[in-house]
């Protein structure tokens, strides 16, 4: 492989990386947590769901009002079927990238991340269901407690307000697989661009449109990453400025 080459496989598994140094903002703290409450197979916690999911489990199992843990119930299976939904669509498009001309002799790296977008965009819409079916069996609060905390183990009091490690995986594993689609159909499609250009493999566009077309690319996700985490980086520059 090329210096050129190398450098456009680098760049295409970028967003890969930043999603997952994002995915744990605070990797140490939570791994040191999690070890505390589940021993030493916390220390995968991170690295399997975010943090969100376990707080929010956590802040159900706090809650008194058994009107708010039935309401988190129903706002669940409303976004388990909106993640099913978003899987079904990345899975599909995954397919159709598949069918890219040119994609044979561009890079199997393009191939694999495509493959792994429709595989993760199939499990998510799986694992949507799968907690479907879930919540469709936990009919009062108690039994959503009850799941949220993994009994009928044995638990002590202090523990009572600790989700357990499933049902955090349960929560997340869908969204997370989606995110997966995602970004590795992303990563995809810009080894994918890349090689097409470097490898002059469009004869009809030629050598300047296969360039335009990467600019045009690259700008174009620039443009889009820069509107997704601006919410983001102005969160930091809020809490940076000294009041």
């Amino acid at each position: 492989m090329s210096g050129i080459e190398l450098a456009g496989v680098v760049l295409a598994v970028v967003p890969f990386v930043l999603s997952s140094i994002e995915k744990s903002t605070d990797f140490k703290f939570q791994t040191s947590r999690y070890v505390e409450i589940y021993g030493p197979l916390g220390a995968l916690m991170p690295l399997l769901c975010g943090s969100d999911a376990w707080l929010l489990a956590e802040k159900i199992l706090k809650a008194d009002d058994d009107k708010i843990i039935l309401d988190f119930v129903a706002a669940q299976i409303a976004q388990a079927n909106m993640v099913a939904v978003t899987g079904a669509i990345m899975a599909q498009v995954a397919i159709t990238a598949l069918t890219l001309d040119y994609l044979s002799t561009a890079h199997w790296v393009a191939r694999a991340f495509f493959l792994s977008s429709l595989l993760a965009g199939c499990a998510s819409v799986y694992y949507a269901m799968y907690q479907l079916r879930t919540f469709g069996r936990l009919i009062t609060a108690k039994d959503v407690r009850n799941w949220l905390r993994g009994l009928p183990r044995e638990i002590k009091d202090s523990r009572k307000n600790v989700p357990s490690a499933a049902a955090v995986l349960v929560l997340d594993t869908p969204r997370g697989l989606v995110d997966m689609a995602a970004t590795s159909f992303v990563c995809g499609l810009s080894i994918y661009t890349v090689f097409v250009f470097i490898n002059s493999l469009d004869t009809n566009a030629g050598q300047n449109g296969s360039r335009n077309i990467v600019i045009a690319y690259f700008a174009s996700m620039w443009l889009c990453g820069t509107l997704y985490s601006r919410s983001l980086v102005l969160d930091i520059f809020v809490d940076s400025t000294p009041t």
